[in-house]
């Protein structure tokens, strides 16, 4: 399975996990060319840093363990407010920018394994002291659609808002992709703009990328419609979200690869993350929801004020709820997007300790946006790694009830979790939220790195990463198989 990556300015670093049980050999390749990883390609290795672990053997990434494979960064990289470079621990892959600036085509990385491996990005690398992190978990080629309906970082409250863009990636040559993009996309060397509402066609090869930035404003791109003759990749993003009312510090980078229709669901559990609150009061979570299809309706449990009771074709909603809920649609023939955000570190009376990194304070955490996955996309084993720069790690676990009961659910160091929580009233599905690192303390011997959960049923698994200004969230693993035949037109 070989997912492709999107090119950042810093340090651009792939994870990739490997639960089957024999070593896999891995390869990296952009625009065609096989890349040299012998320096580039490590194993996370706890209680070594970064620039220390060992290469990733010939044999490949051993079973139940973690591959970091440096693919790029700006070597005159640095963080503007606080000076701090934005280089790779050792070597990477280039040695160079890869990044697209604005509207254009370019080359993604392809990263293969000899057999199925879990990927996954914090961009960038080591980033609690750059305070821009943002990370997104990585569809393999296998799972890539035809047909998406984009949803987006939002806007945000910054004047004006940080660039934001959407980008497609192309697995075979002669691709041919209709959009109908819901704001202007601008356009770019080698690349046509499309104006919003209106129908637009391109063309992409084996590898490339086709990235357009939007104009400045409130309209973020989420609702766009896409429909390819053969699978792409979409991924959308910004590259300064913040989400506050007054012009204090904060806002980072958000990034996120899109579920293709076919894999989305028509039912979510969505869980909390951990009260960030100095009183340690729940926290309003934002969500933002797309609709696929017209005449979506929704019924949520509990009920959740001011969410969206019907949807149509490519609406953007956004609401706030501080309760784990569940929503499901009326049939299977009706999925929809869900994902969820965290604000501001500037919140009401004042922030949780937690946060230690040096450069703007003790507040903890910042804005990220990460796609939910439906509970038909969980599963039972996830081997997944942490950054160690960061300084708070928390873990957002949510189990279904699998025959009849609910089965345990294990993290390698804090062994058989608790605290589990009913979310609604049916009783299908319970979540709870773990720490495995608390300002810079480790929770029954943890220590950020490679970690291991798993259970004999399924269950979805969130990491936080959370430090002075910054976070970064993704999904630890999913399976985004096709779970439905809807398809939808652009035209």
């Amino acid at each position: 399975r070989k997912p492709a990556l999107k090119a950042s300015h810093g340090r651009n670093a792939v994870f990739l996990a490997n639960t089957w049980g024999h070593p896999a050999k891995i390869a990296v390749s952009r625009a065609g060319v096989p890349l040299d990883i012998s320096a580039a390609a490590r194993l996370a290795t706890p209680g070594l840093a970064p620039k220390d672990w060992p290469p990733v053997p010939a044999e490949g990434i051993p079973n139940d363990g973690v591959g970091v494979v440096f693919l790029s960064s700006d070597p005159n990289a640095i963080m503007p407010e606080n000076k701090v470079p934005l280089t790779c621990p050792v070597t990477p892959a280039v040695n160079a920018a890869t990044v697209i600036p604005a509207s254009g085509r370019g080359a993604a990385f392809t990263i293969s394994a000899d057999i199925p491996v879990t990927a996954y990005d914090i961009l960038p690398f080591g980033g609690a002291r750059s305070h821009f992190p943002s990370a997104t978990l990585l569809f393999p080629t296998s799972v890539w659609g035809t047909n998406y309906v984009a949803i987006a970082p939002p806007a945000g409250t910054h004047n004006p808002p940080g660039p934001m863009w959407l980008q497609i990636v192309g697995l075979e040559d002669g691709t041919k992709v209709e959009v109908r993009p819901t704001v202007d996309l601008l356009q770019g060397p080698g690349l046509n703009g499309a104006l919003a509402g209106q129908l637009a066609a391109y063309e992409l090869g084996a590898g490339e990328v086709l990235q357009w930035q939007l104009p400045q404003g409130n309209k973020d791109g989420s609702g766009t419609l896409l429909l390819s003759d053969k699978p792409v990749a979409l991924h959308t993003g910004n590259r300064f979200l913040r989400l506050q009312p007054m012009p204090a510090p904060g806002g980072e980078a958000a990034h996120q690869q899109n579920l293709a229709v076919s894999a989305l669901g028509v039912e979510y559990v969505a869980a909390p993350y951990e009260t960030r609150r100095k009183d340690l009061a729940p926290e309003d979570v934002d969500y933002r929801m797309v609709g696929v299809v017209d005449g979506t309706e929704l019924i949520y449990d509990p009920p959740v004020p001011g969410a969206p009771a019907i949807l149509s074709k490519g609406q953007v909603v956004d609401f706030a709820t501080k309760e784990a809920f569940r929503v499901r649609s009326q049939d299977d023939e009706h999925p929809f997007a869900l994902a969820q955000l965290m604000d501001t570190a500037n919140l009401p009376g004042g922030s949780r300790p937690g946060a230690t990194a040096p450069g703007f304070g003790t507040a903890l955490g910042d804005e990220e946006f990460v796609i939910v996955l439906p509970p038909a996309q969980f599963l039972s084993r996830y081997a997944f790694f942490t950054d160690p720069t960061y300084a708070t790690t928390n873990l957002v676990l949510t189990r279904a009830k699998h025959e009849g009961v609910f089965q345990s659910v294990t993290v390698d160091c804090l062994g058989e979790i608790g605290g589990w929580k009913p979310v609604g009233q049916e009783g299908l599905y319970e979540f709870t939220t773990v720490d495995l690192v608390r300002a810079d303390i480790g929770v029954n011997g943890c220590t950020n790195g490679l970690h291991l959960a798993e259970s004999k049923g399924p269950f979805g698994l969130v990491v936080w990463g959370l430090d002075s200004y910054s976070s970064y969230a993704y999904p630890a693993g999913g399976s985004a198989e096709a779970i439905t035949d809807v398809v939808v037109l652009p035209g």
